[in-house]
């Protein structure tokens, strides 16, 4: 009987990132697909743009910190709005829109 020949480099394991839409067959990271799933996120590319300036001190640390917070809770709020038709979540954003954009929704400016 022929004898199975053996590979002399061992298959890379690609532990929890097996099967990841931006991964290639080799568990290497496939960077032209990252890039655009990075693109098609909500925000993904403007929070790219923010660590690369908060690298090159160009915004301070302290900002980072601060926006984790504020995309963490997002996210929690978004969430069960998507995956439930959550009221109160519903009425998170629209107070987080006009807080943002207040003259869109027309909210008068404290005196």
């Amino acid at each position: 009987m022929p004898r199975k020949k053996q590979p002399l480099v061992p298959a890379p394991t690609v532990g929890r990132y097996k099967n990841h839409r931006y991964m290639n067959p080799d568990g290497t990271v496939n960077g032209e697909k990252l890039l655009g799933i990075v693109r098609s996120m909500p925000g993904g590319f403007a929070l790219m743009l923010l660590n690369a300036m908060i690298e090159e001190g160009a915004i301070d640390e302290k900002y980072q910190n601060k926006a984790r917070e504020i995309i963490e809770a997002l996210c929690h709020i978004l969430i069960p709005l998507a995956a439930f038709g959550d009221e109160e979540s519903d009425t998170q954003l629209t107070a987080i829109l006009k807080l943002v954009h207040p003259t869109r929704y027309e909210v008068p400016k404290n005196n």
